[in-house]
């Protein structure tokens, strides 16, 4: 039987206790991510901790998503991870009005580029030698269009 997933309020320290986290550019904030990211939420297995995901804004309407995933307690719940991390998207959205949503993974990361599309975010562009260590990036976005 696989437990579901639990969406929680993040708790101070989350962030380093994600295991097998692959690298997000987002965590080079290191100890000061937990200052400048907004709404960031842990998502949970039971009694172990699967996810840490939030945002932050670059300008007004435009921020910047990441998450950072244990890719092996989360291995079999992938589909439940997306529809999770997607409603809670779509909430920072509603709630932050804005416009656009980017998020960047490794080039040679088709896991993580797999998930973001996913996650409803589109292949946008190349950022070449845009990580730090050197090698490249793939750009994505999602675009929500006000209506009036």
């Amino acid at each position: 039987m696989t437990l579901s997933l639990e969406l929680r309020a993040y708790r101070p320290g989350d962030l380093a206790a994600v295991r097998n986290g692959a690298f997000d550019p987002f965590l080079l904030l290191g100890e000061d991510a937990e200052l400048c990211v907004h709404g960031l939420r842990s998502i949970w297995q039971g009694d172990v901790l699967i996810c840490c995901m939030g945002y932050v804004s670059s300008m007004p309407g435009v921020a910047g998503a990441f998450a950072l995933v244990d890719r092996l307690a989360a291995k079999g719940c992938g589909v439940e991870l997306v529809r999770t991390m997607r409603a809670q998207s779509e909430k920072w959205i509603a709630e932050s009005g804005a416009h656009r949503i980017e998020a960047s993974a490794r080039a040679d990361d088709r896991t993580a580029c797999a998930f973001l599309r996913a996650l409803g975010y589109r292949f946008e562009s190349v950022i070449e030698a845009g990580a730090p260590d050197g090698t490249d990036l793939h750009q994505f976005k999602i675009i929500r269009r006000r209506t009036a």
